[in-house]
């Protein structure tokens, strides 16, 4: 998530990190990537409120903020829980850090926002009359959500050494108290951070768009930044060895911007009248005075990038935002009265719910038993109690257990059974009306409500192609943002489930879906099958997609297995996209699954977790769970060669999978032309379920220009269950013209091939060029569906240096933007292993355009060069464009022209030849620019009709020629033969 101080729009957080170093210190500095991280939001999101939208809000609340003697309120206690996530640690011993330490924090924490820190009168005087105080008061929490005794330190074992920000929600799901009551501060090791904080969010004007997601607010800081060595000998970095990492984020928390804003310019701004400006952030500990904007820098700020021992002030500005901040942001509003920073309250009956044991939020369908764990919070012994339970509003039933409960003390309460049926949805509210025949003293812990589902039920085989509703699927969306959901898809593929992780902010996040219970007892094998689409976006790595099997109902995944295992790039099933993803009918890959651990179940569930990296959408479709002995063997691919070729001979390589439930012994492939058996060939390897074979056939002879090919797999000497996947049809065009560089290809009369992929295409069509190669995207409703130029077999053996020019127009179409490819094969077509370019088309040229694009002068079309010293030498050359279609605009392609040199900015004439000598007269050049290859010879005379050169030139098109004559200085005459005809030129030559 990018940092953004100013902006409200979102949930934003505030990501600090530094960078590792190989040895001690730990870090080099701090650094946070606000700015940079915020600009790729930005990319993705240009309509996203901006840090202007907020400001305008806090300048209208600074407005309305009572000052002096006019403020209600002159101490502010805000409740703090410390959650210590270790790794089993001892106590006090790496990231479990001692209660000493923890204290330390929170004493720096108030003496720093208090102008009580012992460093303050390090403050220059120019910063002193500026310098702010808070009266805040951050407590150590006093009581816990469920009105228990605590001393705001809470340990749990994470059960990871360290932790990255892409398991952020899960850190804080290890222990989270409401943020609308505390102050959550969760310390632990994480990779490459310092710390970073949750920004408030606000309901008000300006701000609407703000993320209202409670789970993840807080701050996160790195165990070794966490405390002050002034208190004792704890082990902190010596950079951050003040608690000033915790004062920096908890600034951020209420409010507070980056002193430099965020941007390496005098012009940048805090939003704060009294912090001067500064040109990007501080490191380490600088001297003081230090200029820049014409003013002092006040490196000493909470807010910059100083080490500890530097910082020593907030502003009266700052605490005049933190103030606004405080009284205005509902989840910092609301800690001013908290009951965390009290004292349980010293109440004589008083019994409460601690949790549900059941029902829980999904369940199988059969005969439950709803039962509570219930505590003793008073000073009395409890002996009964009267408890109501509801279900959807109506009471059912109302127990008076017989109890005998000392303080504290907990037992478990229960009601009659009841029965579930298959994917019903209950509301249960369990109710203490009374204990000991009076009334209960604290009401706040007496009410629990629990909603749950219970699961569908469905039999092998079992398919999920998600057409009608989702009802059957159990979604589970624990931050009530973004979730598993159906979707509509383009090019009539029906619908899919997918969860948009593009515009899904809240980072590390996940979402699950379980299915219906299945029946597996009876089955003598199970093969699970989906389908699967996602386009990887980059930079944003933290997409994640898991499959679960699990038996039984549970909520959670505590009994489940890991079956499937996806993350960010290799999670993608095609190219890399920058704008929001919907698959096409070639974006998907099939997953094959053996689950034979899970035969024999009466109650097996499926659970599809996705974790947010906010790169792009994953959609999944056609679930399939197979319990039969099915053999099923599948010809999945032709990996090579390409389908434009020069060979006489191509040497086929086909995917073949094993689809089925049993095991394949062996298969047999056969190729066929046009109908015609050519051979059959066997193969003996075994195939388990799931697993693939690369099957290298023999080579196949091909015939000039298209050759229409099939090829069948068949398990040996045994029936295929499912025959539909075991043939795949495929078509190879073989070329059989050659040029040799230097050569250009103008599309007047194409010598490219144009080879579609689907509904996209190429075509000629004519523009300010003549005509031009044409793919019209605009129009092309297929998205991600591709289609390719391929030149005619080159012939690079007489050039030592090669490189190629090709024209691009293109107009971007926001925020669609199609994929360019140039590749390059040096065996004639068998594959195509060299890139030249894999990038969006919009990079090739500057216009945008929402209308479809047609380039009307020169200006709107783009040489690029590509250098092919690489091939020079090589005759089995052939060069590939591909595009990919994004429904965006119309690209153009024209000029492609080979030249035998690899200069990246030749001579362009717009005669036919031109002879001409450098500035110093100390080099002769002749330059051909003609429309088709011809054979040339240049003869150089004196003026007396002497001979000086004899020059002849095959495939005469681009060529620039360097003459080295050794002649007195004076005029000489160019006689040059183009074809048949001849002409002559006269060119002084002064060397």
């Amino acid at each position: 998530m990018p940092e953004t101080p100013a902006s409200m729009s979102k949930l934003v957080r505030i990501f600090c990190w530094s960078f590792v170093m190989l040895g001690p210190p730990l870090w080099a500095q701090r650094n946070c990537a606000t700015e940079k991280l915020d600009s790729l939001r930005r990319i993705k999101n240009p309509q996203l409120e901006t840090k202007s939208n907020f400001e305008e809000w806090m300048g209208r609340q600074l407005l309305k903020k009572p000052t002096g003697a006019n403020r209600t309120q002159s101490t502010y206690t805000i409740p703090v829980v410390v959650h210590i996530v270790h790794n089993g640690q001892d106590l006090g011993t790496g990231m479990n850090l001692s209660d000493a330490q923890v204290l330390s924090q929170i004493n720096v924490l108030n003496k720093d926002f208090q102008r009580l820190n012992a460093d303050a009168n390090q403050t220059p005087s120019i910063f002193q009359p500026v310098a702010g105080s808070l009266s805040v008061e951050f407590v150590l929490a006093k009581q816990d959500p469920l009105g228990n005794p605590t001393t705001g330190i809470v340990r749990v074992n994470g059960g990871r050494s360290s932790w990255n920000l892409y398991q952020d929600v899960e850190l804080k799901s290890k222990s989270y108290w409401p943020a609308e009551q505390y102050f959550n501060v969760w310390v632990t090791n994480f990779n490459d951070f310092l710390g970073y904080a949750q920004f408030p969010v606000s309901n008000l004007d300006g701000v609407e768009n703000s993320s209202q997601d409670r789970l993840t607010d807080g701050v996160i800081i790195h165990y070794q930044a966490f405390g002050s060595d002034d208190d004792g000998p704890f082990d902190v970095e010596p950079q951050f060895n003040k608690g000033r990492t915790l004062t920096h984020e908890a600034g951020h928390f209420f409010g507070l911007r980056h002193i430099w804003g965020d941007a390496n310019s005098c012009s940048a701004t805090d939003y704060v009248a009294d912090t001067p400006a500064q040109v990007g952030s501080t490191s380490g500990c600088p001297s003081h005075p230090r200029s820049q904007c014409s003013s002092s820098v006040m490196f000493q700020n909470y807010m910059d990038y100083t080490d500890d021992r530097c910082m020593n002030l907030f502003t009266v500005g700052q605490v005049s935002r933190f103030e606004t901040v405080l009284a205005q942001s509902p989840r910092r509003a609301s800690l001013l009265t908290s009951p965390g920073a009290s004292p349980p309250g010293n109440f004589s009956l008083d019994l409460g719910i601690v949790k549900a044991i059941e029902p829980t939020t999904l369940e199988c369908s059969g005969v439950h038993t709803p039962s509570l764990a219930v505590r003793n919070y008073g000073t009395t012994t409890i002996t009964s109690a009267t408890i109501e339970m509801k279900i959807n509003g109506l009471t059912v039933q109302t127990i008076n257990p017989t109890l005998n409960l000392s303080s504290l003390q907990e037992t478990t309460v229960s009601f009659s059974n009841y029965t579930s049926l298959a994917n019903e949805t209950r509301s249960f509210v369990f109710t203490i009306l009374s204990v000991n025949s009076a009334t209960d003293q604290h009401i706040p812990n007496n009410v629990l409500t629990i909603t749950t589902k219970t699961a569908a039920q469905s039999n092998l085989p079992y398919m999920e192609t998600f057409e009608a509703t989702m009802n059957n699927w159990n979604v589970i969306n624990p931050d009530g943002l973004v979730g598993w959901q159906q979707q509509s898809l383009t090019g009539g593929q029906g619908k899919a489930a997918y969860i948009d992780l593009y515009d899904y902010e809240n980072e590390g996040a996940v979402d699950r879906m379980y299915s219906p219970k299945l029946n597996t007892s009876g089955a003598p094998g199970l093969l699970l099958k989906f389908k699967y689409a996602h386009a990887h976006e980059p930079s944003f790595e933290g997409d994640a997609l898991y499959v679960y099997a699990q038996t039984g109902c549970a909520d959670d995944l505590s009994n489940a297995s890991l079956i499937f295992s996806k993350e960010g790039e290799a999670l993608a099933t095609t190219n890399q996209s920058f704008t929001d993803f919907t698959p096409s009918s070639t974006h998907w890959k099939t997953q094959f699954l053996s689950m034979r651990n899970f035969v024999g179940s009466s109650s097996v569930r499926l659970v599809f977790v996705s974790r947010n990296g906010y790169g792009n959408n994953i959609f999944l479709d056609s679930i399939a769970l197979i319990g039969d002995n099915i053999r099923d063997v599948s010809l999945t691919e032709m990996l090579e060669p390409a389908p434009v070729v020069c060979l006489e001979n191509i040497t086929p390589k086909l995917l073949v999978r094993n689809e089925g439930t049993v095991t394949i012994q062996g298969f047999s492939v056969s190729a066929y032309r046009d109908g015609n058996l050519l051979e059959t060939q066997w193969v003996s390897e075994s195939l388990d379920t799931g697993l693939e074979l690369v099957v290298s056939f023999n080579p196949i002879s091909l015939v000039d220009g298209l050759n229409n090919l099939s090829f069948t797999v068949t398990p040996n000497n045994l029936v295929d269950d499912l025959p539909s996947n075991n043939v795949l049809n495929t078509s190879i065009k073989k070329i059989v013209n050659q040029q040799i560089i230097p050569v250009r290809e103008d599309f007047e009369t194409p010598e490219w091939h144009f080879i579609a992929d689907g509904n996209v295409y190429w075509n000629t069509i004519q523009t300010n060029f003549g005509k031009s190669a044409f793919f019209g995207a605009y129009n092309f409703n297929a998205i991600g569906e591709s289609a390719s130029l391929v030149s005619p077999k080159l012939d690079l053996t007489k050039a030592s240096e090669a490189a190629m020019f090709v024209d691009f127009s293109y107009a971007k179409n926001s925020p669609a933007d199609e994929f360019v490819s140039i590749r390059v094969s040096e065996n004639c077509g068998q594959t195509f292993p060299h890139v030249l370019l894999d990038d969006l088309a919009s990079t090739l040229t500057s216009s945008e355009s929402s209308n479809s694009w047609m380039p009307s002068n020169s200006s709107e079309w783009k040489t690029q060069y590509f250098n092919l010293n690489n091939f020079a030498g090589q005759d089995d050359v052939l060069v590939a464009i591909e595009v990919v279609n994004d429904n965006g605009n119309n690209l153009y392609v024209d000029n492609i022209e080979f030249f035998e040199n690899d200069d990246p900015t030749p001579t362009r004439i717009e005669e036919p030849f031109r002879v001409y000598s450098n500035a110093a007269l100390t080099q002769t050049y002749l330059t051909f620019n003609l429309e088709e290859q011809q054979d040339a010879q240049i003869l150089v005379s004196n003026t007396m009709g002497a001979s000086i050169a004899n020059v002849s030139v095959d495939n005469a098109l681009n060529q620039t020629l360097n003459f080295q004559l050794n002649v007195v200085p004076g005029i000489y005459i160019f006689h040059v033969r183009i074809g048949n005809k001849w002409s002559a030129v006269k060119q002084f030559i002064g060397y």
